[in-house]
C-alpha cells in the first residue's frame, strides 16, 4: 500500500490527467462568446430546471438499487438506505479525485463494512464493478437505439442507422448469452450463479432493465434542460447524445469527466444544429446540475451518515 502511495507513475498519471482538462477547457474558453452563453443561463427557465433536477435524482436512485441487488447476490450484507449513502458519497468524492475510480473505491470499502483503513473486500469490489459494467451497457443499447432512431439524419444514408441496429442487436445478445465477466463466466449466468447460492431468484432482468431506465433517465434530464434554454431538439436525438457524452466523460483521460464532457456536447450539439454558445451552455447548466447534487450529498452524508465515514474522516 506505501509503494503504491509512493509510485511515482500514479502522479505522473493525475498531472497529464489535469494538463489534458486545463488544454480542452482552454481552448474551449478561447472559441466561445461568453457574454452570449451568461445570457442563456440567465434565461433558463425554472419549471424545466427543478423537473430536470427531480429526475437526475431518481436517476441516482435507481442506480443505488441497482447497486443494492448486484450486491445482495455477491453475498454483500447492506440496506438500501447505506447503500444510497455510499452512492451519493462516490458522487462527491468523484469531484475531486481523478476519473470515477476513487468514488468507486469508497463504496466498495463502505460496503464491506467501514473498517478503520476503509478497505473493500473481493465481493464488495465486484458489486461495484458488476454495478459499472451493467451501466455501460445500458449506456451503449441506448446510444445504439439512439443512432437507429436518428442515424438518418445525420448521415443522410442509413448506413449509421442500419450499423447502429446491428451493435444493439450485439449488445442484447451479448448481456444475455456471452460476454465473459467474473470467474470465466457471463455476466447474466454469474449472475444466476449467484442468485442460486443465495436460494434467491437472480435479479438479471432487473438490472439489465434498471441500467437501461437509469440511461433513460439521463435523457429525460438532458430534454429537460434543453427546454429550460429553449432548445428544440427531438426526443430521439437525446437518445444518442447523452450517452454518447457520458461514454466520452467516463474514459480515463481527465479529471472527473471535465474537458471531454464539454466538447462532446460541443460536437454532438453542432451535428444537429445548435451553435457552440448554445453547446457550452448546455455543458455548463448539466455540470451545474451534477455539482450542486454532488455537494448535497456529502454535506448529507458528514451532516447525518458520518458512520459511512471512514475513522480518519470522522
Amino acid at each position: 500500500m506505501d509503494a503504491e502511495r509512493g509510485d511515482p507513475s500514479r502522479y505522473l498519471r493525475l498531472i497529464l490527467r489535469a494538463a489534458f482538462t486545463a488544454i480542452l477547457l482552454t481552448l474551449l474558453a478561447r472559441h466561445v462568446e461568453w457574454r452570449r452563453v451568461a445570457e442563456l443561463l440567465r434565461s433558463a427557465r425554472s419549471g424545466p430546471l427543478v423537473l430536470g433536477l427531480a429526475t437526475f435524482l431518481a436517476a441516482q436512485l435507481l442506480s443505488a438499487a441497482k447497486w443494492r441487488w448486484i450486491a445482495v447476490h455477491v453475498r454483500c450484507e447492506g440496506s438500501l438506505a447505506r447503500h444510497v449513502r455510499l452512492y451519493f458519497a462516490g458522487m462527491f468524492l468523484s469531484l475531486f479525485l481523478p476519473g470515477f475510480v476513487g468514488g468507486d473505491l469508497f463504496r466498495a470499502g463502505g460496503l464491506a463494512g467501514g473498517s478503520r483503513r476503509w478497505l473493500p473486500t473481493r465481493a464488495t469490489l465486484w458489486s461495484v464493478i458488476l454495478e459499472r459494467l451493467t451501466g455501460l451497457w445500458g449506456l451503449g443499447l441506448l446510444l445504439a437505439v439512439g443512432l437507429v432512431l436518428s442515424g438518418r439524419a445525420l448521415d443522410g444514408t442509413g448506413c449509421l442507422a442500419r450499423g447502429s441496429g446491428l451493435g444493439a442487436a450485439g449488445l442484447i445478445i451479448v448481456a444475455i448469452a456471452t460476454g465473459r465477466s467474473v470467474r470465466g463466466g457471463s455476466l447474466a449466468g454469474r449472475l444466476e450463479a449467484l442468485g442460486a447460492q443465495q436460494g434467491t431468484p437472480a435479479p438479471v432482468v432487473r438490472v439489465l432493465a434498471a441500467s437501461v431506465a437509469v440511461q433513460i433517465l439521463y435523457a429525460l434530464v438532458h430534454l429537460l434542460l434543453a427546454g429550460a434554454l429553449d432548445m428544440r431538439l427531438q426526443a430521439s436525438q437525446w437518445l444518442w447524445i447523452a450517452p454518447a457524452v457520458g461514454f466520452v466523460a467516463s474514459l480515463p483521460v481527465s479529471l472527473g469527466g471535465l474537458g471531454p464532457r464539454e466538447w462532446g456536447y460541443l460536437v454532438s450539439l453542432e451535428l444537429v444544429g445548435l451553435d457552440r454558445e448554445e453547446a457550452v451552455a448546455f455543458a455548463s447548466i448539466w455540470l451545474i446540475l451534477v455539482t450542486l447534487v454532488s455537494f448535497a450529498a456529502g454535506a448529507a452524508l458528514l451532516i447525518g451518515g458520518r458512520r459511512d465515514l471512514p475513522a480518519q474522516l470522522r
